[in-house]
């Protein structure tokens, strides 16, 4: 009878009972794991089924532009920003990527835990901050005031963009001031060449009368 026990152990060490970890109804086991991680790499549309997921989340479907509706729009725009934004496309794409990264590369459910709160962090960050850099600004903290603002990078020539709105002469402002440069400077040009015509038109126009009259004169003094 021992021997038939540690037989049907030996056997069934594969697949052990069924367990939780967390103490409620989520239980697994290795089999289960195999077919769950099988079934999802299964997936024909992998960029779809991630629009499924982000449209049941509220903060994720508002990152995305997900209206309530779900349309046609709102997952041709999210498959357009998956695949120009986060490289991600149905053909490169493994759906257990974030298991993976997280739960199979930490050697110890320590390091798991840390690994998921520093994610859980960094995002909340993300959705949460809402103050917008340029290109060659970053966002700091100031620990006096307690509020965000932007300084200009240490490796980047920028100018500060506070002050340059702030003052009366920005690129708005000299754009418009240049313009209006051009256009006195090709309307004083056109009136010259309006005056330029006129003379040569009256001279045009006189010669043949002052001639008649130089010719008289003339006669006249023969007379």
């Amino acid at each position: 009878m021992p021997l038939l026990f540690l037989f049907v152990a030996f056997v069934c060490g594969d697949t052990p009972p069924a367990f939780s970890l967390c103490h409620n109804e989520h239980t697994f086991s290795r089999r289960n794991l195999h077919d769950f991680v099988h079934r999802k790499r299964q997936t024909k549309d992998v960029i779809g089924q991630l629009f499924q997921w982000c449209s049941a989340d509220a903060a994720c479907a508002e990152a995305y532009h997900i209206s309530m509706q779900q349309t046609a729009d709102d997952e041709r725009a999210f498959r357009y920003i998956s695949a120009h934004w986060m490289r991600l496309t149905d053909g490169s794409v493994d759906l257990m990527r974030p298991f993976n990264e997280t739960v199979c590369e930490n050697e110890s459910f320590e390091d798991l835990l840390r690994t998921l709160w520093v994610i859980a962090l960094r995002l909340a960050v993300k959705e949460t901050v809402q103050l917008e850099c340029s290109a060659n600004e970053r966002a700091v903290f100031d620990a006096e005031t307690m509020q965000l603002h932007c300084i200009c990078q240490a490796d980047r020539n920028c100018v500060d963009a506070s002050e340059w709105r702030a003052s009366s002469i920005n690129w708005s402002h000299g754009t418009i001031i240049f313009a209006s440069l051009v256009v006195a400077f090709v309307a004083v040009r056109m009136l010259l060449m309006v005056e330029l015509r006129l003379r040569l038109y009256h001279r045009l126009l006189l010669a043949p009368i002052r001639a008649v009259e130089a010719t008289r004169n003339e006669l006249s003094k023969n007379l």
